[in-house]
């Protein structure tokens, strides 16, 4: 073990200190780690946006640190691929997390909220890319995880997967949509039983505009799927 003898120092600004750092919009709030690729040492946080991870890098583990850009969001702000960035699809919250290599491939872990509270929590990983330049693109949500490719489409895969979950017509504010989907009115990834059981999560909630989206799969020479689902209601 070894001991530093010196006072803890900022390496980053939180919210009050961010004016004309480069880190305005994304100062650090909480959930920090530091990990070294090469000669660069990454800084991985949870911003005041809360819903994202973001990095700085520098080559001094406690000082110089500039601000590079977000990893991963758990609501896939900033994402263009198939929608608009400020487009939320899935519900934000906050996200804590942090960069590993495992076998050779870098990976960014990270949480988004279950059960319709904020206290209930679902690991997810993506793999990501460090550039020349270290830099890291910004990647999506995926259903893959740790997979490393596209997962087969055969077999049969649990709900609890799917990296989308949102309705088209919820209001695109967080603070609208985070009360919405605690109260119980939108879809959102639950289970049975109490904290501890080992039950199968599942989509509760599903409604006329809901979509739950499935990231990626491999379907060639797939001809049929077929859907298990159950429901309430009268009349």
């Amino acid at each position: 073990m070894l001991t530093i003898i010196e006072e803890p120092v900022i390496i980053v600004p939180g919210n009050c200190y961010g004016g004309g750092t480069g880190f305005e919009g994304h100062e650090f709030f909480e959930a920090p780690s530091i990990r070294k690729h090469d000669d660069t040492y990454y800084f991985v946080y949870s911003s005041i946006q809360m819903h994202e991870l973001c990095y700085a890098t520098s080559v001094n583990p406690t000082k110089d640190f500039t601000y590079r850009g977000v990893i991963v969001s758990n609501c896939d702000e900033n994402i263009t691929s198939h929608k608009p960035a400020r487009m939320h699809t899935y519900v934000p919250g906050n996200n804590h997390g942090g960069m590993a290599e495992v076998l050779g491939q870098w990976y960014i872990f990270y949480h988004r909220h279950t059960n319709g509270t904020n206290f209930s929590r679902q690991g997810c990983a993506e793999p990501i890319e460090i550039g020349e330049d270290g830099s890291i693109k910004q990647v999506e949500m995926t259903s893959c995880g740790l997979n490393g490719a596209p997962l087969v489409g055969k077999g049969e895969y649990f709900a609890y997967i799917a990296c989308n979950l949102f309705s088209k017509t919820l209001k695109n504010d967080h603070l609208l949509h985070h009360a919405g989907w605690i109260d119980g009115k939108y879809a959102r990834i639950t289970q049975d039983g109490r904290d501890g059981d080992e039950e199968t999560g599942y989509i509760a909630n599903m409604q006329d505009s809901t979509i739950a989206g499935f990231k990626y799969f491999e379907c060639k020479g797939v001809k049929r799927i077929s859907l298990k689902t159950r429901g309430y209601g009268n009349g």
